[in-house]
């Protein structure tokens, strides 16, 4: 629950819920991680 926001709760986020869903695994954790690692550089 949340409104959209780029880095924070995109559409990598709601892939990785609708995957772990279907399939019982999530999409990468690099995928996910990588908001943050361009919010360091």
């Amino acid at each position: 629950p949340g409104a959209y926001h780029l880095l924070r709760l995109n559409c990598n986020n709601f892939s990785d819920e609708v995957s772990s869903f279907l399939v019982g695994n999530g999409i990468p954790k690099y995928i996910l991680d990588l908001p943050e690692e361009i919010l360091r550089t």
